[in-house]
Formats: C-alpha cells, sequence, structure tokens
C-alpha cells in the first residue's frame, strides 16, 4: 500500500512537471519578487502548505491568477488565512490557493458583501459553479492584505490537487523561476545513543558536534567516538539572494559508507501526512529552535515514503575500533547543495537502558487506551504516537501561584506525558470535579510547557467531570476563569476617526498577550 501511493504520487507529479512552466505565473505584481516563508517548513504540528510573498510591510499589491480557471471558493475568518481565495483549474487538474488578502476585485469583493449582508455572518465560506466567476491567468483577482494569522502583510500562495488533499511545491516543480544561488547552512550536528526496553526507545544525548565551513563542504572540528545505535540529528536551515528570512530545506540524504540509509525529500505531502512534521523533525529541538532540526532516522510509526531509506531507519551501529565514513548531503528546492562529510569511530561505553519505575503503561499506538487513576482519565486514540511511549501520571509537578491572575485551579496540576513527546492525534483528558452548573461555561484547561508561563486549551463540563481535549502535552489544569475579558481599541479614542474599519484586541484573564 505505501510503494502504491508512492507510485501514483510520482505519476501525479510527472503529469504536473509537463506543464507547469508554461500553465502558472507568479501571483503578485508591482512588487520585487521575494519570499519569506518556503514549502514544507517545519511549523509546530503541520507543514507550511505554499509559498509566502513579500509585500515589503505594504498591504494592496495585485493579486494574479496564477492560470486559467474559475474562482471556486471564498473564505473569511479571523484566524487562518483571513480572507482567502480559492481558484480552480480543471485542464491542470490542481487549485490555487491566496492567503491574507486585503480584499478581492471588486467583482468578487460586492457578492462576497452581499452574501455576508443578506446571510449576517462574520465568519463565513461561499463556493461557486464554475461559470460564475471564471478567470484567465494574469487576471487581477485580490489585492495582498494582512488579515487572519499572518503575522505582518504578505500573500500566502499554494499549489494543491483539484480535491485540495495533496500540496505540491511549485519551486521544485518549476513553476517559479525564483533567482537563488546561496546553499543551504548547516549549523550543528547532534549524535544520540539509542537503546530499545520492553519496545520503548531510551535517548541520550551522545554528544553535539560543531560544524566547520570550507565553501560548500563542511566538516567537524573533531573525530566523534561513538558507541551503540545511534542516529544524528541535523540543524540546517535554507537562505535567499536578498533576503535575510530562514526557509525550509527541500531534501536531504544520509550515507554511511557510501549507502544510503536515510533520504527525505519535499516535493508534495497528503493532507493526512501534514502532522508528520513532528517526526521528521526532532521534536524536543525543535520547540526552541530557528533552524530546521531533522532527525535522521525515521520513527517506527511513520510510512517510508515519508522519509527513510528502502529496509534501512537511519540507526547507524557502532562498535569498539570500527571507523564509518558519514556523508550528509541538504539541498534545496533550486537545487543547491551541501555536504557534510566526516569519519566516526566506535568505541564500548557500557551503556544500558534502565526500566523506568514509575511508568505506568506503555503506549504502542495500535488501539484506543483508556486510563484512570482516582480522579483522572485519559483516553489516548490509536496511533496517537509516532513510536510507543511509556506514559505516567505526575501530579504536583507545578505550583499553583504560577497560574494566570483571575484563574481558580478545580484540582491539582497534573502531568501525563513530556512537553518533547509530540501527539499525533488530540489526548482527552478528564477530572471529577465539583462546578455549579452556571460555572460550567467557564471551566477551561490550561497547558504549560514548564509549569510556568500558561496558554489556553479547551476545556468544559459535562456532568461531574472537567474534560479537555488536546494535541500538546506537558503541565495541565483545570481552571475556572473568574475574570471577564476586556475588550481594548487599536486605534486612538480622541480623534476623529476616518478608517472604515476598526480594529479591537481582547484580553483575556487566563492569556497575557491580545488577540485582534
Amino acid at each position: 500500500m505505501i510503494k502504491l501511493r508512492a507510485y501514483f504520487l510520482t505519476i501525479f507529479l510527472a503529469i504536473v512537471f509537463s506543464s507547469l512552466a508554461s500553465d502558472y505565473c507568479i501571483p503578485i505584481s508591482n512588487v520585487r519578487i521575494s519570499r519569506s516563508a518556503s514549502f514544507a517548513e517545519f511549523r509546530p504540528g503541520h507543514f507550511h502548505g505554499g509559498l509566502d510573498f513579500r509585500t515589503f510591510g505594504q498591504i494592496g499589491k495585485p493579486v494574479l491568477a496564477s492560470a486559467d480557471g474559475y474562482v471556486w471558493r471564498i473564505t473569511l475568518s479571523p484566524a487562518g488565512y483571513g480572507l482567502g481565495l480559492y481558484v480552480r483549474h480543471p485542464k491542470l487538474s490542481t487549485m490555487t490557493v491566496y492567503g491574507h488578502l486585503s480584499r478581492l476585485e471588486t467583482k468578487l469583493q460586492k457578492t462576497l458583501d452581499s452574501l455576508r449582508e443578506s446571510r449576517h455572518e462574520n465568519i463565513c465560506e461561499y463556493t461557486f459553479a464554475p461559470s460564475r466567476f471564471p478567470v484567465k491567468q494574469g487576471d487581477v483577482i485580490a489585492f495582498s492584505g494582512n488579515t487572519g494569522s499572518s503575522f505582518g502583510p504578505h500573500l500566502h500562495f499554494e499549489i494543491r490537487s483539484i480535491d485540495g488533499n495533496t500540496w505540491f511545491n511549485p519551486i521544485s516543480m518549476g513553476m517559479i523561476p525564483i533567482k537563488d544561488n546561496v546553499p543551504p547552512l548547516i549549523k550543528r550536528l547532534r549524535a544520540y545513543r539509542v537503546d530499545s526496553l520492553q519496545g520503548v526507545a531510551h535517548i541520550r544525548e551522545e554528544m553535539s558536534l560543531p560544524v566547520k565551513k570550507r565553501g560548500k563542504k563542511y566538516s567537524l572540528a573533531i573525530t566523534p567516538k561513538l558507541a551503540g545505535n545511534v542516529f544524528f540529528v541535523l540543524e540546517t536551515l535554507d537562505r535567499e539572494a536578498g533576503s535575510n528570512h530562514r526557509f525550509g530545506i527541500h531534501d536531504l540524504t544520509l550515507r554511511v559508507d557510501g549507502r544510503e540509509v536515510y533520504s527525505y525529500k519535499m516535493d508534495a505531502f497528503y493532507s493526512h501526512t501534514n502532522k508528520y512534521v513532528d517526526a521528521v523533525s526532532f521534536y524536543p529541538l525543535q520547540l526552541h529552535s530557528r533552524c530546521e532540526v531533522v532527525r535522521l532516522a525515521r520513527e517506527r510509526n511513520v510510512p517510508k515514503y515519508i522519509c527513510g531509506s528502502e529496509n534501512e531507519s537511519g540507526l547507524v551501529h557502532f562498535h569498539a575500533g570500527m571507523s564509518k565514513k558519514i556523508q550528509i548531503a541538504v539541498s534545496d528546492a533550486s537545487g543547491n547543495s551541501s555536504l557534510l562529510e566526516f569519519v566516526a569511530k566506535g568505541v564500548d561505553d557500557g551503556y544500558d537502558a534502565q526500566d523506568d519505575a514509575i511508568g505506568q503503561g506503555m503506549i504502542a499506538g495500535i488501539r484506543n487506551v483508556y486510563l484512570l487513576d482516582g480522579d483522572f482519565s485519559f483516553g489516548v486514540p490509536a496511533y496517537s504516537f509516532f513510536s510507543p511511549a511509556r506514559v505516567s501520571l505526575a501530579k504536583k509537578s507545578c505550583t499553583l501561584k504560577n497560574l494566570p491572575k483571575g484563574s481558580v485551579s478545580l484540582g491539582e496540576p497534573f502531568q501525563l506525558l513530556p512537553y518533547t513527546i509530540p501527539l499525533r492525534f488530540p489526548v482527552t483528558y478528564s477530572l471529577r470535579a465539583s462546578v455549579p452548573f452556571w460555572k460550567w461555561p467557564k471551566v477551561i484547561c490550561l497547558t504549560s510547557k514548564d509549569g510556568k508561563s500558561w496558554r489556553k486549551d479547551s476545556g468544559w463540563m459535562f456532568c461531574s467531570l472537567a474534560i479537555a481535549s488536546s494535541s500538546s502535552t506537558g503541565h495541565k489544569v483545570f481552571v475556572l476563569d473568574e475574570q471577564a475579558p476586556v475588550l481594548k481599541p487599536f486605534f486612538n479614542t480622541n480623534k476623529k476617526i476616518k478608517a472604515k474599519t476598526l480594529c479591537f484586541s481582547i484580553y483575556e484573564s487566563t492569556l497575557k498577550s491580545p488577540k485582534p
């Protein structure tokens, strides 16, 4: 099944490759073409689905239809893509997506305004028949903006399959001729010793290995001495000529004594494989890094068509007296590449993994699991973990004094899994608590990595249970929110207002940062 999926994806890419150069155009004008984000960059919980084009702090740059087709969908939301436009291209079997727009072309904007007014909607989604809004390549269909979760003016642009389930890399597919001759930078290499005990991997850091650069080639300052089963973690990033932005890589290959043992290449990804970003990256380091932190070994539950090599996991075995030649090649979507090459020697350090005495259960990931511990209960969906993990309930793992102002705890803070373990599917947490029914809408769950800085998660009451469903791990606590939100304007209330739109921020008692 895995080989069949990879085969069909390869065939689809070959069909699309044959016509891309002439059938698509750059989707923005009146601005120097420069990116602020690349395809498949590592983001929290997902790959970045497209390219971000810079507008240099300005809004209102003309957005062009990248190919012939028709406007299929318009979306509007305070988060995500904000004002988004979806154009289908039946002859190419693809769809292009344009996000964070300020406004649409006049006819489209009037239609959107009319539909919103008639239906009294602020968050909306409308689809149209092929004959309603046909477009030609190069037509102005919208104007760039800063709506949704954009964090600054730019245009977000994607190419997907026409059903929307597959994202494609516009640069490696030859659609956009980005002028880039800057190869990826290799910042650091790490080596981790891994042992398995009862099916659970026990990992410890073997050493951090600084690199030195000579042209496009890199080497290590020392000859590393390694023992047992080792996997490597590479910290890398890409640059673009004329830009200070950091980008993700396109492909990576690990060879040991000339034999390929691991590979990663991102020309496309499926919607259902988006979460695997947390397995391709080395999650504990990626959480705090500004680089791409790539784990050069495939996790157990990750399909081979996402990363890895045939019959190889990426683990490299060292024993005393042996030497291995290691080569790590990294490339960007424009074909620029860098190579790290070194020799590692094997030693015997006598390390053996020790059992976790407080472990209460092992989640193998092949079936739903329900755990119960006093007033706490946990539901873990099948395949929530990329590799088997040992879970344990730790109560009083943080202090109640650090809870946000206005929060009243419903019980002890707890931790089921450390925040360094990523989840593919949400885990359900529940706590037996006595809360008056008129306070049920005020029940929320807070999540923290360190037990000090909290962020709002989900949370609700069902009979006598406080329940939360969360894709994040770490410290958790159920609280009552006893402080009302504060609405503050993003404009000077003492001056005459000329703008057509007004922006406010909502300061919630459980969050320190504003939400516009």
